[in-house]
């Protein structure tokens, strides 16, 4: 059960660098990897005519835990980097700038939306 937490733990800190999405999305993202590795598995096995594996309910609800560990864990560390490094000082570097350039847009995209969100509920 750790294993697999631990398996899919990089995909959830790496989504961020690949696409924006809402938290809602990377939870469905998470809950379909984590059933679509269970599937890959048992056919997999079916193919083999060979049950190599056991297919288990539990080892998906793991999986999306990681992805979502991942995700949390992002979302920390961007916040601390946003407390650490000043913006003026990572222009210095073009890792620094595109570590930035992410950072802020996450940040900045979770306040965006939640703030057109609140402005709609008001009108």
């Amino acid at each position: 059960m750790f294993y697999n937490t631990i398996l899919t733990l990089p995909f959830g800190f790496g989504i961020n660098f690949l696409t924006s999405m809402s938290f809602k999305k990377i939870v469905r993202v998470s809950i379909f990897l984590g059933l679509g590795l269970e599937v890959a598995q048992f056919i997999i096995s079916l193919i083999l005519r060979y049950p190599y594996r056991v297919v288990d309910i539990n080892d998906s609800i793991f999986n999306a835990c990681g992805i979502l560990l991942g995700y949390g864990l992002f979302k920390l560390f961007a916040r601390i980097y946003l407390l650490v490094i000043k913006p003026e000082a990572s222009n210095k570097g073009e890792l620094r700038h595109y570590l930035n350039e992410v950072v802020h847009q996450k940040i900045h995209f979770n306040t965006d939306r939640n703030k057109r969100s609140g402005k709609n509920a008001n009108q």
